[in-house]
């Protein structure tokens, strides 16, 4: 286990283990409970959220000796699909085996019966990069599988998948995790490690990992190579190279205050410091985004906020309160501008203080309008 990635050694084995997706795992267990299993299953939803992982523990608890809603990960059927050496569960990988003769082959291996257990289980990860011709000899299979055949088909882009599949199996959304699901899954991993991570750095990696907590592990990952017992936020944000969102917040502040000169001097003071522009520039863009999606409803605040801490919901609020919705509209259209722009110019130093200026201009000119208008 010392040579396996983070992803691959925390990997959950039980149902209790998984992080989110409790109503994915409630249905699950429901099904296992009454002993109504149908045979076939479309799990969708953005990378990294557990697509894999939950469909190999309903492969376990399906087959497992000792028959209950979690499998017991001793007897020799959870043991075996545990250390990926399961005959009676296949992983097919369809971005590389994506066309009729694969599923041909799955569909002549399907006749026969489990080698050890009661189901043969079938995942199909990224199923909607398979072929025409490949979706329509699945599409067969589906219609009359054996009894003893499960599958659960994962994808990434549900759109993508013809309604002739989506019609013959049950659709489970996933969903992304927020902040305090990924710091906290992070934290088990470090403790289990002898490791630390100053906090703050790990709510960094949460944001950056946005919603995906393989992301959030692949980036704890290369903490590890460092060497070291304690990790210092600046020492990950080295490393690691994220933007640093305290910049943006201040950043943000002293433009949507009217504070243009003041804005200009504390990003130039970053730039001469090594801040990459483009990563602060797409920071700010996030950030006025979620000004703007609050402003418009606060309703949506639990879905903008979720990779933010406490402190930093008081600021977004804060901020949703120094611009109009109007202004806080064209500022984004102005940063998305200026994102093209950016990757165009030689100058990128000159694209990010045009930036500020022009949004300094533009909330002065909402401001004289609402005076006007009063």
């Amino acid at each position: 286990m010392q040579n396996l990635v983070i992803y691959r050694k925390y990997r959950p084995q039980k149902f209790s283990e998984l992080v989110g997706q409790e109503h994915v795992v409630r249905t699950l267990q429901g099904a296992l409970k009454a002993d109504r299993v149908p045979h076939a299953y479309i799990f969708t939803g953005p990378r990294g959220t557990g697509k894999t992982s939950v469909a190999r523990i309903f492969a376990k608890a399906l087959n497992c000796q000792k028959k209950g809603v979690e499998p017991c990960n001793e007897c020799q059927s959870c043991i075996e699909i545990t250390e990926s050496r399961s005959l009676d569960l296949i992983e097919i990988d369809a971005a590389s085996n994506r066309g009729i003769d694969d599923i041909r082959e799955l569909r002549e291996g399907i006749k026969f019966a489990p080698m050890h257990g009661k189901y043969k289980v079938y995942i199909v990860d990224e199923f909607h990069m398979l072929t025409k011709e490949a979706f329509n000899a699945l599409l067969k299979t589906l219609e009359e599988p054996p009894k003893h055949a499960i599958f659960v088909l994962a994808t990434t882009e549900i759109a993508k998948v013809p309604d002739t599949i989506l019609s013959r199996a049950l659709r489970f959304d996933f969903r992304l995790l927020g902040r305090e699901e990924i710091v906290g899954e992070l934290e088990r991993i470090l403790k289990k490690e002898g490791m630390s991570v100053q906090a703050e750095a790990l709510g960094e990696i949460a944001r950056s990992a946005a919603g995906s907590l393989r992301d959030a592990e692949t980036l704890l990952e290369q903490l590890f190579l460092i060497g070291k017992k304690n990790v210092s936020y600046e020492e990950a944000k080295d490393i690691l190279g994220f933007a640093d969102l305290h910049l943006t917040l201040e950043l943000a502040e002293k433009i949507l205050q009217g504070k243009s000169a003041d804005a200009l001097a504390y990003f130039i003071e970053a730039y001469e410091k090594g801040e990459d522009v483009e990563l602060m520039l797409g920071m700010l863009c996030e950030w006025v985004r979620k000004l703007l999606l609050w402003k418009l409803d606060e309703k949506l605040g639990p879905l903008i906020a979720r990779d933010l801490s406490p402190d930093h919901k008081e600021v977004l609020k804060r901020h949703a309160g120094l611009a109009s919705l109007q202004a806080l509209a064209k500022m984004q259209s102005l940063l998305m501008d200026k994102d093209v722009e950016l990757k165009r110019t030689s100058f990128p130093q000159l694209v990010f203080e045009l930036a500020i200026v022009e949004m300094g201009e533009l909330l002065k000119q909402n401001e004289t309008r609402n005076i006007k208008s009063v």
